[in-house]
């Protein structure tokens, strides 16, 4: 036993040093180990500028870490997706959601109920294909987002680069709102190393941001809400924000509502595992405490030995000896009456305690169980009740028991005593002591040892052993 107690203990110290440590971990993620365009990232090429200023500035801001949406999750959505290092192709030719992508169909049907989506990247998503929305080839850079350039410059942020010391351009854009084609609605825009969207697209496809000729952004309806597509992450990453008209556009964008970040798509959080579900609770604490309390629980029955054969044998022998005198001592030192209103009392306090109510309450609770064992229950307790009031002195006009009053009328019907019960209420011991008693005890002209046990000392015997597999039915 003690040795599954310590591999037990020691089990338990590995799960919470891993909890510790994996919480730490995702806990402290910041700075350039976070992921690239991610709200914890505080270098140049994270949103944790963008993520703070909503915070003060909208309703609510939340931030998305799990492959699921709930109802909580209404109004905004911000999507800042970098490219793969190695992008998977299937039979089509298009490319592959990454594993960290939320469902296509619940993103969609998510819109469709009237929220907005926005997808800021250089990467043709999942949702471009469903809507029909592609990029334009070629441009006026001369060079093909598909040759290397983009997941190269990706690298290179990633290592921590300077934005002045890579290699991108910068393509100022104006923003055009729906509302009106001048005014605060329109904002210059600069974007580092683009990619232009195709001006012709599916109905209802509206490009936006322009930069001459080329849209390097645009909106299209779905359902009763919008999605917004942006070919360049800079306008909301932290050295690009303060540039032009970007922190204003990007305001504009995201409103007053609630705003969700996604960054479940740059691999922060869990779905569904044993330690997640454990930090939601708040079950951590809880886990780093279980192995201080089997360490003491093992302290605390340390000192204890068993005892030599022999010695637990003889003293329950001795403890049955013990019970067997104060049973007998009880016995002879009670009266009939006594010994069966005692036995009837503790057999309402077994069914009480076995039913879970109160003994004012138990007729009530085992008739309505209807089962067998609350049968046999009713059944025994009233015989235990009619040998616990069978020599109860009683008013003869209206049978209210008179245990215990020294009054010669009835306080019930005012009806005389007869002097017969009179000697019963005064002096109970009459009743144990009389002839007609069979639990009286042995004559003086029979010895103990000859007197067989009376019928109501058996029944009693018998109501306390029926009574106790009954409770333990019950």
């Amino acid at each position: 036993m003690s040795r599954w107690l310590w591999i037990a203990v020691g089990l338990a110290v590995a799960v919470a040093v891993a909890a510790f440590v994996e919480l730490s971990i995702a806990a402290g993620r910041g700075g350039e180990a976070a992921p690239l365009y991610s709200n914890r990232r505080f270098d140049p090429y994270g949103s944790a500028a963008l993520y703070r200023v909503m915070q003060q500035r909208a309703e609510r801001v939340l931030s998305l870490e799990r492959p699921r949406l709930t109802k909580e999750h209404r109004g905004v959505m911000l999507q800042i997706l970098p490219l793969e290092a190695k992008t998977a192709f299937d039979e089509l030719g298009d490319p592959i959601d990454d594993p960290y992508a939320l469902p296509t169909e619940m993103l969609l049907d998510w819109v469709a109920r009237g929220n907005t989506l926005i997808q800021i990247t250089r990467r043709r998503t999942a949702v471009m294909r469903e809507l029909g929305v592609a990029f334009a080839s070629g441009g006026s850079t001369g060079l093909d987002p598909e040759g290397g350039w983009a997941e190269k410059l990706e690298q290179q942020q990633l290592k921590g680069a300077a934005p002045d010391v890579l290699n991108t351009w910068t393509v100022p854009a104006f923003w055009r709102s729906a509302e009106a084609d001048v005014g605060p609605g329109n904002r210059l825009v600069l974007l580092e190393a683009p990619r232009p969207f195709a001006v012709d697209g599916p109905p209802g496809w509206e490009p936006r941001l322009w930069n001459g000729r080329e849209a390097h952004g645009g909106e299209i309806a779905h359902g009763q809400g919008r999605v917004i597509f942006v070919g360049s992450p800079s306008p909301a990453l932290n050295h690009g924000l303060p540039r032009q008209d970007n922190l204003a556009w990007m305001l504009e964008l995201l409103g007053r509502d609630t705003v969700v970040f996604d960054e479940w798509a740059h691999g922060i959080g869990h779905g569904g595992t044993v330690l997640e579900t454990l930090a939601y609770f708040g079950l951590v604490p809880l886990l780093l405490q279980a192995p201080v309390w089997l360490l003491f629980y093992r302290w605390a029955f340390a000192g204890r030995r068993r005892l030599p054969s022999g010695v637990g044998d003889a003293g329950a022998e001795a403890n049955r000896d013990a019970i067997d005198t104060l049973a007998r001592l009880y016995h002879h030192a009670w009266p009939a009456a006594e010994k069966r209103r005692r036995v009837y009392d503790e057999v309402v306090h077994r069914f009480a305690d076995a039913c879970r109510c109160p003994p004012d309450q138990l007729e009530t609770r085992l008739r309505g169980r209807r089962d067998h064992a609350a049968e046999r229950a009713l059944s025994l307790l009233g015989e235990a009740h009619a040998l616990a009031t069978s020599e109860r002195p009683r008013c003869v006009a209206c049978g209210y028991e008179l245990t215990g009053l020294h009054t010669g009328s009835c306080p019930e019907c005012g009806a005389t005593i007869p002097s017969r019960v009179l000697r019963l209420m005064k002096r109970p011991e009459l009743a144990a002591a009389s002839p007609s008693d069979p639990d009286a005890g042995p004559s003086p002209r029979r010895s103990a040892r000859g007197r067989k046990p009376a019928a109501r000392e058996t029944a009693l015997v018998r109501i306390l052993d029926a009574s106790s597999s009954l409770a333990q039915e019950l």
